[in-house]
């Protein structure tokens, strides 16, 4: 069975019940963040263009990471728009670059103020909107 199902009219993506990732935040921007900190591929673009992008070339998937952190047993996903645009271009979650963070303190804190900014419990959110 899948491991997410993408809603292009809702404009949702949500992890299957089960699955073992789920998003710090409820929705994401249209917009990548144009700091030195995203990757060059993905700095300042459109989610939808770099759908696109995946779409027409699945190895641009290397490109982008997917870093989270493990409470509970479920691993939280911090970078939630690059977990976004994979879902969207349907590209196999065997084929993501993820990185395991749990204990790294940026990414602990930064999944601890998603979780708080967007009213979330430890285990985070299975659905997120676009």
């Amino acid at each position: 069975s899948p491991t997410w199902q993408v809603n292009t009219a809702s404009r949702t993506v949500q992890f299957a019940q089960g699955s073992k990732f789920t998003f710090a935040q409820k929705y994401v921007t249209t917009r990548f963040s144009n700091t030195s900190q995203t990757p060059e591929f993905l700095r300042g673009r459109l989610l939808d263009d770099v759908v696109s992008d995946l779409k027409a070339n699945p190895s641009l998937a290397s490109k982008v990471e997917v870093n989270y952190v493990v409470r509970d047993g479920v691993k939280i996903i911090n970078n939630n728009r690059s977990a976004v645009v994979l879902q969207r271009a349907g590209i196999d979650i065997s084929k993501w670059k993820l990185i395991n963070q749990t204990g790294n303190s940026f990414y602990e804190n930064s999944v601890n103020t998603q979780l708080q900014n967007n009213d979330l419990t430890t285990t985070g959110s299975r659905t997120i909107k676009y």
